[in-house]
């Protein structure tokens, strides 16, 4: 279930009922978790619709164990609401347990629950239909609160013991020259050793490796794989059609190929057996160093970085990329050495306005302004992707998700009305409900199919088992994947450049709107980029939120070639001041 959309403005007579819903790591993304949670809200709201008007909030991947959904989540929003007096005594605050609010030690806790209710702001846990309000605090109910509390503290200090405790004993083992036990990144592998009947994943490894000795690329060698695949059943079943070129990046470039383990501490040689010798791993790293040092010149559409990227906020058609030849001066004449030098410029149009111009949008933008566009917004999706982990949207299964949960709704409302009254029209109205959700389900489960499979094709099988570290880790793991994989990945989120004449805006959730603003030809044709947030009207915030980030702001860039930043200043004249002492001291 998806979050609903928020009414158009509360009705002033009716307190608010704020549902909150969070969840901690990037496993629980693919579960039902914030859909179970919205759910069970929606459920308690059919009854008391009356008495309130709905608000939603979530922080999806957010730790509450150290108050960071309540320092940096949409919880310091909903605070934040609290102490502008958007959010007012009589509201209510409406969670599945009190963990989902704090798993903080008990007084850190309590200090959190004590300020909401002292704006007298009451708290509902629907797991155990309990109210918590500053006047009931007065009674028995501080004890049962303090209970869970403690509670939800103790099990996430437990658990979070029981995998530091895991890991440390693995690398202790490690370190003293133990054997480890099943590693994501080598499956090759059972308890550290090379196994009999692990022999179908060593023989596919090391094929890999030689067929890339021999000059394969990733993806001819997942071609040249597929009938040992096929004909083994162990790897059919851990592959089937799912191996991509990443997997066998990643076997490429595995430590454990020569016996290492590249632990979180770092690397602990030799605690493996290897199934390759030193000097094979040699060959390979330096192989993909020669490989990634040929330079090869885009020449068609597909091989820009921001290809497919960018869309016309207007008519919603990709933005089409343009070489241009430079133009000849006196020092460059045409056909010159210089001339020849001299790098092709890039623009891009809205493909619908340059084919036909039925789009009203004729802004150029040069690629090198896009390309910072593009960098300033890429670590942010890349980080929500590290969140998220393998849960990618589409928007069909979307709809029918929508469907169910409505479905669901309208069945249980009818199934108590007809309960209450005996009347067999509502009997009727649950029974069609029932046809219907099957025949959903159904689809969903088809759609569900068609989803993973393209996921696997796209990231392979082993994706989400190596792709499971820090932040600072993923990200240098996303940063280096192939151009044509992270352009699909980041295809796969939904990031978007959407260009409006002269304004440029991110599909990321960021509110910085990018204006092109004018060519700075003295200085070697860089461009003045003007990056702002804007002020967010009083009568949006209470429509979302979610926007209260960050105070507006202003910023000015000077942009060069491949959207490097030459310059950056709170104004246009000190970003030109910059640019002028630079080329003074070259």
């Amino acid at each position: 279930m998806n979050q609903p959309s928020a009414p158009a403005a509360p009705a002033p007579d009716l307190p608010r009922a704020i549902s909150y819903a969070r969840f901690s790591s990037g496993s629980q993304a693919k579960g039902s978790s914030i859909e179970r949670q919205l759910l069970s809200f929606e459920k308690w709201l059919e009854g008391h619709r009356t008495a309130y008007t709905p608000f939603y909030l979530e922080d999806r991947g957010v730790s509450a164990y150290k108050g960071k959904n309540a320092a940096k989540g949409r919880l310091s929003t909903f605070l934040s609401l609290i102490a502008d007096g958007s959010v007012k005594s009589g509201d209510l605050l409406v969670v599945e347990a009190i963990d989902r609010l704090s798993r903080q030690a008990v007084l850190d806790s309590f200090d959190l629950v004590r300020d909401i209710l002292r704006a007298g702001v009451s708290i509902l846990t629907l797991e155990n239909r309990t109210t918590y309000s500053a006047e009931s605090l007065d009674g028995d109910a501080i004890y049962s609160l303090i209970a869970s509390l403690r509670g939800a503290h103790d099990y996430s200090k437990r658990l979070g013991a029981r995998v530091a405790a895991a890991h440390e004993s693995k690398r202790k083992k490690a370190r003293a020259g133990e054997t480890v036990s099943k590693l994501v990144s080598a499956p090759w592998l059972k308890d550290g050793k090379l196994h009999e009947s692990l022999e179908p994943f060593a023989s596919l490894v090391k094929k890999a490796v030689k067929l890339y000795l021999q000059g394969y690329g990733t993806r001819q060698i997942v071609v040249e794989l597929q009938e040992d695949i096929r004909n083994t059943k162990i790897l059919e079943d851990k592959y089937g059609n799912k191996l991509n070129a990443t997997t066998v990046s990643k076997w490429l470039k595995a430590p454990e190929l020569e016996g290492h383990w590249l632990s979180k501490e770092g690397l602990i040689e030799n605690c493996l057996e290897p199934l390759i010798t030193s000097s094979e791993f040699q060959a390979i790293q330096k192989e993909k160093v020669r490989r990634a040092s040929k330079e090869v010149a885009p020449s068609k559409s597909n091989d820009y970085e921001l290809a497919g990227l960018v869309r016309c906020a207007s008519c919603k058609s990709t933005f089409h990329t343009r070489r241009q030849k430079p133009k000849a001066t006196l020092a460059a004449p045409a056909g010159s050495e210089a001339y020849l030098a001299k790098p092709a410029i890039l623009y891009c149009n809205c493909s619908d306005y340059l084919k036909n111009g039925k789009c009203f949008n004729n802004a150029t933008w040069p690629y090198d302004v896009l390309l910072f566009v593009y960098q300033y917004g890429l670590t942010q999706v890349l980080a929500d992707i590290h969140m998220s982990k393998d849960r990618k949207p589409d928007a069909e299964l979307k709809e029918i998700e929508e469907a169910i949960a409505a479905l669901e709704i309208k069945q249980g409302r009818n199934a108590a009305l007809f309960d209450a009254t005996g009347d067999l029209k509502y009997l009727d109205v649950v029974k069609q409900c029932k046809t219907d959700l099957d025949l959903l389900h159904i689809k969903k489960k088809d759609r569900e199919s068609i989803v993973a499979s393209t996921v696997a094709v796209l990231f392979g099988a082993e994706f989400d088992e190596g792709f499971n570290g820090s932040l600072s880790t993923d990200l240098n793991y996303l940063n280096k994947l192939p151009l044509l994989e992270l352009r699909h990945l980041l295809k796969q989120f939904g990031y978007q450049i959407f260009i409006d004449g002269k304004v440029a805006t991110l599909s990321t959730g960021n509110r910085e709107e990018f204006t092109l603003t004018r060519r700075l030809q003295k200085f070697a044709n860089a461009y003045l980029v003007k990056v702002e947030i804007p002020e967010v009207p009083a009568e949006a915030l209470l429509i979302e939120p979610s926007w209260i980030t960050e105070p507006s702001w202003t910023k000015f860039y000077a942009i060069g070639a491949k959207g490097v930043v030459l310059a950056k200043a709170d104004t246009e004249a000190e970003v030109l001041a910059q640019l002028a002492e630079s080329v003074a001291k070259n």
